[in-house]
């Protein structure tokens, strides 16, 4: 049995904290016959944990608003569970299966859902056969890392003044890596003198970045990150400006502990993903904490319930949808929450635009 944890997301320590709302736009959702409801099958990585449990409650809350069918099932972090799940769903003939598995048993769940030509929509990780929904890794990286170097180029700070230190998760696999990946390579364009690197240059190998940065493998949880950042911290020369991009929010206490503890809360800059509240409050509060990751949680419901409407109505999809992101900063967070609560829907990727059929997404 594997045990249950957290699986750290490339993004993302997604938000609990927002609003799942059910909007209805329309009449009940038909499957592709016409004849009836949309009958749809969801297995969440673990209803014990909120985070996940948050998504699985905003799609049930959808789908009833929606008419949409739907049979709910919990994978419990755990390998067995997941594909006993997967074998269920088939058992129900729904119209589509959603499955976010979160624990790596892909290859074993998309073989029963090939197997019994179920179509269905992976969250976040890849499961063969089925199309997935998941954040532009390298595209959310790289968004942070123009903001942070707008705010470091307004500082006056230059490459040889730097260290770039990059908190990751090398055991969630390449996603984390080509997160902070795109950040560095995106943030160096703008500092010439710091080692110039594409993403597709770092691997889950990597450790040093030349003179110009390290990565570090905070295993997405506080301690994990305050251990990571307090060791690197002693090989960093005293008279540097830190620019520091966490992963996700759930590793940032951890970061900002060893922080405290070296003395090194002075000419740091840091970013992190997820947009939980605690971050908003850091971006709010905290001199350093200058960019935030937002991939929208709340909103996943009404892209995930779209991609079925499309896939019902006999749409060929693309292989994969991404999810919306925007950067937070202390000049835009007013504007963009209202507390923790989000005043507008993400801007829809342009790649997803064959979803306005099937839902408005906000619009």
């Amino acid at each position: 049995m594997t045990r249950h944890r957290r699986i750290p997301l490339a993004i993302l320590s997604l938000s609990v904290g927002l609003a799942l709302t059910a909007c209805s736009t329309g009449s009940q959702d038909k499957a592709a016959d016409g004849a009836k409801p949309l009958s749809v099958a969801y297995a969440g990585v673990s209803d014990a944990d909120p985070l996940y449990k948050a998504l699985g409650d905003g799609l049930a809350r959808l789908a009833t608003a929606k008419g949409v069918k739907l049979n709910r099932y919990d994978n419990n972090a755990d390998a067995t569970q997941a594909l006993s799940n997967a074998n269920l769903i088939v058992g129900q003939k729904p119209d589509v299966a959603i499955d976010w598995d979160g624990v790596g048993n892909t290859n074993s769940v998309g073989q029963v859902f090939t197997r019994a030509k179920l179509p269905c929509v992976a969250v976040n990780l890849p499961i063969a056969g089925c199309s997935l929904y998941d954040l532009d890794q390298v595209g959310a990286g790289t968004q942070l890392g123009t903001e942070v170097a707008k705010i470091a180029a307004e500082r006056g700070w230059a490459a040889n003044d730097m260290f770039v230190l990059l908190e990751s998760v090398t055991t969630a696999g390449m996603a984390p890596i080509n997160s902070v990946g795109g950040f560095y390579s995106e943030f160096a364009k703008h500092f010439p003198g710091l080692e110039q690197r594409a993403p597709s240059d770092f691997s889950l190998t990597t450790t040093g970045i030349g003179a110009s940065g390290q990565f570090v493998d905070g295993v997405g949880t506080v301690d994990g990150a305050y251990a990571a950042t307090q060791r690197v911290l002693q090989t960093i020369p005293a008279g540097k400006k830190l620019v520091i991009d966490v992963l996700n929010d759930a590793m940032v206490p951890g970061v900002l502990r060893a922080l405290e503890q070296a003395g090194r809360q002075k000419d740091v800059l840091l970013a992190s993903t997820g947009a939980l509240p605690s971050a908003l409050a850091g971006v709010r509060t905290n001199p350093i904490w200058v960019a935030e990751g937002d991939a929208g949680l709340s909103e996943w419901p009404r892209y995930l319930l779209a991609m079925s409407r499309a896939i019902a109505a006999g749409e060929k999809i693309p292989d994969r949808t991404l999810t919306p992101f925007r950067v937070v900063t202390k000049s835009n967070v007013d504007t963009l929450f209202d507390g923790d609560a989000s005043k507008t829907p993400l801007p829809v990727p342009s790649a997803d635009s064959y979803l306005l059929k099937y839902d408005d997404l906000g619009r």
